[in-house]
């Protein structure tokens, strides 16, 4: 009589297929992974430039965007974030000082409201007559992403005397 043997077990290509398709899955998951680390530090970094902007824009609205009736002088140029004549804003705050920030700029710009200009009354938006008494202040914070690319915040606020 013969003895039979029962074939369980797997083959070699079995084994193979089953390593490529394990494989495949992992890269998915590595993938995925690396690609939430990579937005959790876009985030972070436009977080902190909205939190830079937001600051300075505060604190401009504060100012005034008029001195007796001429308008401030925009920054020409970006600036380093927490330098004048908006420093003191960050001086008290440590964590605004330290080397995460180097990247981030920043440039005011005061202008007064000029006709055809868009303003937002109520829940429309309207055209604007000239007034001199009216400015527009925007403040544009940029810093360079992961890859190096420039990236900008920008938001703006009217101001009147």
């Amino acid at each position: 009589m013969r003895k039979r043997f029962s074939r369980s077990g797997f083959s070699l290509i079995e084994i193979l297929i089953a390593i490529v398709v394990l494989t495949i899955g992992i890269m998915g998951v590595l993938g995925a992974i690396s690609y939430g680390l990579h937005s959790t530090d876009a985030s972070d970094k436009m977080t902190k430039a909205i939190s830079i902007e937001r600051k300075i824009m505060e604190q401009a609205v504060i100012d005034g965007a008029f001195q007796g009736s001429a308008i401030k002088i925009s920054e020409p140029a970006y600036v380093q974030f927490n330098s004048p004549p908006y420093d003191f804003i960050f001086s008290s705050a440590a964590h605004y000082t330290t080397a995460d920030y180097s990247n981030y700029t920043r440039r005011v710009e005061y202008s007064a409201l000029t006709n055809g200009e868009l303003m937002v009354p109520g829940s429309t938006w309207e055209m604007a007559a000239p007034n001199p008494r009216i400015a527009r202040i925007m403040v544009t914070v940029r810093y360079r992403d992961r890859n190096n690319a420039q990236k900008s915040i920008s938001t703006f606020a009217y101001d009147r005397l």
